[in-house]
């Protein structure tokens, strides 16, 4: 977890020198949380919560249009707890990541002021991720048998919207489907449900 936290320390220090030599670059600070599910585990719904917090940087490409790229801590996973009558222990699977999105965003609904400062109001943003398993669990599933063979490496696609409230913080809620699984029946048990990852995040944006 200290290399992480080294790399991390290492690129808000590049990310804010940039963005304070040329304001071409973007830097930012991101927190929010998810909400998750996992195909194939039984748990059905976004019930798994989890918390998001990390850095971004980018450029600026034309005055609409800009590439971000951000380092996250991310809580993904699965959950599913008793609900009225029913009886059964509960259960889930919790999947920590390092996520790598790298994102394009198109911004519009400029608002601008007497002063000559000014900021787009929405951003929309899609793109592909990247994302390290860290240290998973299960509880009370079968797959604590093959939690070694979960896949270290998920690649996935991310979509969604911001809103901003002024020129530095804003609201962002996304989409993100893992497009490798997390764990492949065809390479390990086959009597066993293949697992792939699906969550919403939101997030407050603190721009700088």
């Amino acid at each position: 977890m200290q290399k992480y936290l080294l790399i991390f320390v290492l690129t808000l220090g590049f990310t804010l020198h940039l963005h304070a030599q040329d304001q071409r670059f973007v830097a930012a600070a991101v927190v929010g949380f998810n909400a998750s599910q996992i195909d194939g585990d039984r748990a059905a719904g976004y019930e798994k919560p989890g918390i998001v917090l990390g850095i971004r940087g980018g450029a600026n490409l034309t005055e609409k249009m800009s590439l971000t790229f951000d380092i996250l801590y991310s809580q993904r996973g699965s959950k599913r707890v008793p609900r009225g009558e029913e009886i059964f222990e509960p259960y889930g699977i919790n999947t920590p990541y390092v996520e790598l999105p790298f994102q394009f965003h198109y911004k519009d609904w400029l608002v601008a002021f007497d002063d000559g400062s000014e900021y787009y109001r929405v951003s929309i943003e899609a793109g592909p991720v990247v994302s390290y398993l860290l240290k998973p669990t299960v509880t009370n599933l079968v797959y604590e048998s093959e939690i070694d063979n979960f896949n270290k490496i998920d690649l996935g696609i991310t979509g969604g919207v911001s809103y901003y409230f002024g020129e530095h913080l804003g609201f962002s809620a996304r989409f993100l489907k893992s497009i490798t699984p997390l764990y492949n029946n065809q390479k390990h048990k086959k009597n066993f449900e293949s697992l792939r990852g699906y969550n919403f995040n939101f997030s407050l944006i603190y721009s700088l």
